[in-house]
């Protein structure tokens, strides 16, 4: 008589070590892929901040071609010649050529105040429109400056260059900076005779910075004058320090409020920041490059000749 053999009783789960060799697979794979999707996510964001950059430069060769070819100031009346008015910063002075022409005649209709300068933070209106344009995917900071008394629409992550847009006196031959006043009435031709695409207008610069917890400053889009939140780099009047050749090159990595200083360029982006020329290209400053190469960059009519690290 046959006998009948049983067959082994089929498996339905997973033995534990098996389990943990799946997990650890799992855990490499994730391990593996997010470094990827960071840079990918950093490529992204890189590509807007130069696109807004790009924009930036268009509208500054906009707003001077309708003023004669002068450029916006710093922070004074526009054209410069006027007596009454505004005296408004660079960057509110953009905004009708930056397709914000509701904002802008919000700002007048209020007689220049957007809204009540909150608590605590004096000489800027409280935006409640965030002006894409005027912020970087980049920059962490953003979010950490409504901690200062402000909504994130009055943020922004770009300067524009205060010798530029101001009027400076510079030592020939040299990137001295020996005096800066905020009026600007510069000709797009006239005064950069380094050449616009040799020229930095507009630089990276952090939304809220506050070094070690004793230097509270930043970018405002809609500053009122030139003080620690203007939207400007290389200008202040009351510190000689942050104009050249006195400029850092740059902050670099920033991904802490605490670990940047307002009154320099800064960038979240990785080893890199960027800079908008004055003829609207964007050029990507690498970590390498020197800073008397910077501050050549940055002076338009000191006559020097660009390194090779530029």
């Amino acid at each position: 008589m046959k006998q009948l053999r049983s067959s082994p009783p089929m498996r339905c789960a997973f033995t534990l070590v098996e389990l943990l060799v799946v997990i650890a697979i799992i855990a490499v794979l994730v391990g593996l892929l997010l470094p990827a999707v960071q840079k990918v996510r950093e490529a992204a964001n890189r590509a807007q901040c130069e696109n807004n950059l790009r924009q930036l430069g268009l509208a500054i060769q906009n707003a001077a071609d309708n003023h004669g070819g002068e450029l916006p100031p710093a922070h004074w009346y526009y054209p410069s010649t006027a007596v009454s008015g505004y005296k408004f910063d660079l960057t509110v002075w953009l905004l009708p050529y930056l397709e914000q022409q509701n904002v802008y005649n919000a700002i007048l209709a209020q007689n220049g105040v957007l809204n009540a300068s909150p608590p605590g933070i004096n000489y800027f209106w409280d935006s409640p429109v965030v002006i894409k344009v005027y912020q970087c995917p980049s920059d962490i900071t953003l979010k950490a400056g409504q901690g200062a008394g402000a909504t994130i629409g009055s943020f922004a992550s770009y300067g524009g260059n205060g010798q530029v847009f101001g009027t400076i006196t510079t030592q020939p031959g040299t990137t001295n900076v020996m005096s800066f006043n905020q009026k600007g009435g510069t000709q797009i031709q006239r005064d950069i005779p380094d050449g616009t695409s040799n020229t930095i207008f507009w630089i990276e610069k952090m939304a809220h910075c506050d070094y070690q917890g004793t230097a509270q400053g930043g970018t405002h889009w809609a500053a009122l004058g030139l003080g620690q939140w203007a939207p400007i780099i290389g200008d202040n009047k009351l510190l000689p320090y942050s104009r050249s050749p006195n400029l850092q090159l740059v902050q670099f990595n920033v991904n802490n409020y605490l670990n940047c200083n307002y009154w320099w360029p800064s960038s979240g982006h990785t080893g890199a920041i960027l800079a908008g020329l004055g003829d609207g290209s964007v050029r990507i400053l690498n970590q390498g490059m020197s800073q008397p190469t910077f501050n050549i960059a940055m002076v338009p009519n000191d006559g020097l000749t660009l390194p090779s690290d530029w």
